[in-house]
């Protein structure tokens, strides 16, 4: 089996944090502290953890050995990226969404082997890469197993848990 690259994860650098205290209020966003513990708040509606494992290397290496997970492609909070949306970016999309599903891949976060199995069978292992949406709650606590109880053949099962994501992020193998 080569490296297993997750590329579905999330981290928020000291940076970031300190942006958000300065300019929060344009990203309908502020940091708020709670029985001890620092959390983002998200348009009043969404709350996400603030702690070691979302901007601590070190806590994030140990999380990965523990998991064997060699690399992950850092995801930035998506709430610093999407502050606000046009109505404009919809209209410069030249063909129904749809009709781009061809050149998805799609990571692991089905959180049914069903719907995992229908992913596989629908669009072929070779579309498939890890995602754990580490460090949050709601994300994959295993996701290096979540592929192995596919029962892919080895091949297969190797191209999900890096291959893939090696080809796309054009890494050397």
């Amino acid at each position: 089996m080569g490296r297993v690259i997750d590329m579905h994860n999330h981290v928020v650098a000291a940076q970031v944090v300190a942006f958000l205290e300065r300019e929060g209020a344009h990203y309908n966003t502020r940091i708020v502290e709670r029985d001890g513990q620092c959390f983002f708040v998200i348009q009043e509606t969404a709350r996400r953890p603030l702690h070691a494992r979302i901007s601590q290397v070190e806590a994030r290496l140990s999380d990965m050995d523990a998991e064997g997970v060699d690399v992950q492609a850092l995801s930035c909070v998506p709430f610093v990226m999407y502050p606000e949306v046009s109505p404009e970016c919809q209209a410069a999309i030249p063909r129904p969404p749809s009709t781009y599903v061809d050149q998805f891949a799609f990571d692991i976060i089905a959180f049914r082997q069903d719907m995992l199995r229908y992913l596989v069978d629908t669009y072929g292992a070779e579309r498939l890469v890890v995602g754990s949406d580490y460090p949050l709650p709601a994300g994959l606590a295993h996701p290096v197993a979540e592929v192995k109880a596919l029962g892919l053949d080895a091949e297969a099962e190797s191209a999900v848990l890096g291959g893939n994501a090696s080809r796309l992020l054009r890494l050397a193998p």
